[in-house]
């Protein structure tokens, strides 16, 4: 999967995924980390269950938040994974203008 987005370098882009550690669920960014700053929020899905400590209640939506340094054309790898074995890679090429 591909996807191609113009911005410029006061604009940001979201990107998103499901984590759930217990289980062995991952998602990650990879990107060149001198053109980007990064923000990176987590929210559990079962906060309550979460707050009591109980097994398997660890699954959160991912959510980084990227807001380019420069101008230029970059590539940004979205990557799932299930117990250490990648399972999706969808490319982002970002074109930062100005």
């Amino acid at each position: 999967m591909h996807k191609t987005l113009r911005m410029e370098r006061h604009d940001t882009y979201a990107i998103s995924g499901k984590v759930h550690a217990s289980v062995g669920t991952m998602f990650h960014l990879e990107y060149d980390e001198t053109a980007f700053d990064r923000q990176r929020e987590m929210k559990y899905l079962h906060p309550k269950n979460m707050e009591k400590g109980m097994v398997g209640a660890d699954a959160v939506n991912m959510t980084y938040t990227l807001s380019p340094r420069k101008k230029g054309k970059y590539v940004v790898y979205e990557v799932h994974s299930f117990r250490g074995k990648e399972q999706k890679r969808v490319k982002h090429v970002i074109r930062v203008k100005k």
